[in-house]
């Protein structure tokens, strides 16, 4: 008898500590809510409605007559937001950005989570630019989804990376 009631406290002890648990991750997550603004990060459902690309150049500048394409795709390969252009010369150490991408309209969230940014140039002759950046995607529920790398060389031998984010 005594093996049964211990069995049984066992059981109850494992069951409020499984639901103290769960109440604990609920409890976080509308702490995250409330620290972002009162705005549940990204819901799904929400649609992309706009996105930057900031440019941080490192120890070698991109000419000005090098071309900077930048696409953003979403988890199926289909394009989300792009920009393109020759943006002027970037010189070492400096920063350029936040500048504008055109969004293709219905792209969800949920789309994204898993997505990649591909930045390609075309140099006029030859070119090494080394730099960082971030892609800033918003959505309308009015929350942001910033996605960063510190370093890509880029040069007229290697012309094109692509990046793949989780978030």
């Amino acid at each position: 008898m005594n093996r049964v009631r211990m069995t049984g406290r066992f059981l109850l002890a494992v069951a409020a500590g499984t639901a103290l648990l769960f109440a604990t991750a609920s409890t976080a997550s509308a702490a995250t809510a409330v620290q972002s603004g009162g705005v549940a990060p990204a819901a799904v459902g929400a649609n992309l409605t706009g996105a930057t690309i900031t440019f941080f150049t490192l120890d070698e500048n991109k000419d000005d007559n090098t071309f900077v394409r930048v696409q953003v795709r979403d988890e199926n390969g289909a394009l989300a937001s792009t920009t393109s252009g020759f943006f002027g010369e970037f010189k070492d150490g400096t920063t350029r950005g936040p500048l504008p991408m055109t969004v293709r309209s219905g792209i969800k969230w949920e789309t994204l989570t898993f997505n990649s940014v591909t930045i390609s140039i075309v140099p006029d002759g030859n070119d090494t630019w080394r730099f960082g950046f971030e892609v800033d995607l918003f959505f309308s529920d009015g929350s942001v989804e910033p996605e960063f790398i510190d370093f890509v060389s880029l040069s007229q031998n290697h012309r094109s990376e692509a990046f793949e984010f989780v978030f």
